[in-house]
């Protein structure tokens, strides 16, 4: 008779409250700075400490799903190290914005800092399709991706008909991802298989 893996330590429920949790915690830096008019370096990085410890627990839950598996750790290694750069660099840019003129090649710099870890987290992501050994996972994975994407459609296409209408303004461009990441999250728990 064949061995059965060890049943995950993570369940759905528990999976659905760190993750909603992970993505409120980024919603709270924002108001935070502008209620508390947060100006200096160090004051304007403490709301990030929120994001930060949101998105340590979130890695070390979803790695726990299948803690044998050194492709959803290597996953989560690679997105803990986005995360926390995309953070840390975006503190540096709100800095330099106050710091530096706006034309000035340093401020160009540090206005697109803070999206290279973003881009490097599609890599992230891109290579553990690749590596993932489980060709099950793997689908589960890449469908969850596609319901990323058919969400980041779907609410494009109804912020244009709000728009069109004069309902809605023109929205932040940096919110892509961030359905997108929603939308993928979604489709993951959709079809939760733990492995």
């Amino acid at each position: 008779m064949a061995s059965q893996p060890p049943p995950s330590a993570v369940s759905r429920a528990r999976f659905v409250i760190v993750m909603v949790a992970f993505f409120a915690s980024w919603w709270v830096v924002r108001p935070i700075w502008h209620a508390l008019d947060l100006q200096g370096p160090v004051e304007r990085a403490l709301p990030m400490l929120i994001p930060a410890l949101a998105t340590v627990v979130f890695v070390r839950t979803m790695t726990a799903i299948s803690p044998r598996n050194p492709a959803l750790r290597r996953y989560g290694k690679g997105l803990l190290a986005c995360l926390l750069s995309y953070m840390a660099l975006l503190v540096l840019a709100h800095v330099a914005e106050g710091a530096l003129p706006a034309a000035s090649p340093l401020m160009i710099v540090a206005a697109i800092a803070p999206v290279l870890p973003m881009l490097a987290c599609l890599g992230v992501i891109g290579r553990y399709f690749v590596e993932e050994p489980d060709e099950y996972q793997r689908m589960l994975a890449v469908r969850a991706s596609l319901v990323g994407t058919g969400v980041l459609l779907a609410v494009a296409m109804v912020w244009e008909a709000f728009q069109q209408a004069g309902l809605a303004e023109a929205p932040h461009s940096g919110l892509a991802f961030v359905v997108w990441c929603a939308g993928f999250g979604i489709g993951r728990v959709v079809q939760w298989r733990p492995a």
